[in-house]
């Protein structure tokens, strides 16, 4: 995985970046992958996980259902 242009072997260790700020691509890759993604939706970063039902209103639905 790349980084603002630096390598990381992410098989086994996690890197931690801010996906908003910073530019992020893959690097070409044969067979299966699985990805994690957390992230803090906008207007929700200072909520404890337990309140994130008061978060309703920034969160968009991408299931389109």
């Amino acid at each position: 995985m790349m980084v603002e242009g630096e390598r990381h072997d992410i098989r086994y260790f996690p890197v931690e970046f801010n996906g908003w700020t910073q530019r992020h691509w893959t690097l070409p890759f044969e067979g299966e992958r699985y990805s994690l993604v957390w992230f803090t939706p906008k207007g929700c970063e200072n909520r404890r996980g337990l309140d994130l039902e008061l978060c309703q209103p920034y969160l968009i639905d991408v299931t389109g259902e």
